[in-house]
């Protein structure tokens, strides 16, 4: 198969895969709505894990010796290879941060202290999307969402982002053998 054919059906297949997540973003927003914000912060974290292996598995690497790894090992991993952005990366560091701050502290941060601990990790597609979010359900609505309500659709927005992109695994595991393919050929014509 043709490198063109082959990355428009990467293409084809993301954006099937694409459309699905939506659906998973909606039910998953529907069914955290009566959960507290531990349990949300909790479940999403699980989520993201959940992503943060696919990924991982997609690139076929050693999946006990990696998988059993902590949390932000995986994270660092995923990272490292650019399969995420910084922005993304940060996001979901300053997330894990605050799982264990549940985790490990009896006492909870206010609402307002965590949605802005949050936000203040938040940039880019996942800033703009949750603000975007918000103004609609607030339009939607006719009222001000509630802090609450906002941090689980960041926590939401934040676990889809990340989705997003490890639906489009083979677009990246596309691009890696692209680079691949230049880097040798680069070192082939050096030799010549």
């Amino acid at each position: 198969m043709k490198r063109l054919d082959m990355y428009y059906k990467t293409l084809e297949m993301g954006n099937e895969k694409l459309s699905n997540s939506t659906a998973d973003k909606e039910r998953v927003l529907e069914e955290v709505k009566s959960e507290s914000l531990l349990q949300v912060t909790l479940k999403v974290h699980l989520y993201i894990e959940r992503e943060l292996n696919v990924m991982l598995n997609e690139l076929n690497l050693d999946y006990t010796g990696i998988h059993n790894n902590r949390f932000k090992t995986k994270l660092d991993i995923i990272y490292r290879l650019s399969l995420i952005d910084k922005k993304l990366y940060d996001v979901i560091a300053k997330l894990n941060l605050i799982r264990n701050d549940f985790a490990h502290k009896i006492d909870s941060k206010k609402d307002s202290e965590l949605y802005k601990q949050l936000l203040d990790g938040a940039s880019g597609f996942v800033l703009d999307n949750h603000k975007n979010d918000v103004k609609m359900k607030e339009l939607l609505y006719k009222k001000e969402l509630s802090t609450s309500h906002k941090i689980k659709m960041l926590l939401v927005n934040i676990w889809i982002t990340l989705k997003f992109t490890s639906t489009n695994m083979n677009k990246v595991k596309l691009n890696m053998a692209k680079r691949l393919e230049d880097e040798v050929q680069q070192k082939i014509n050096e030799l010549e």
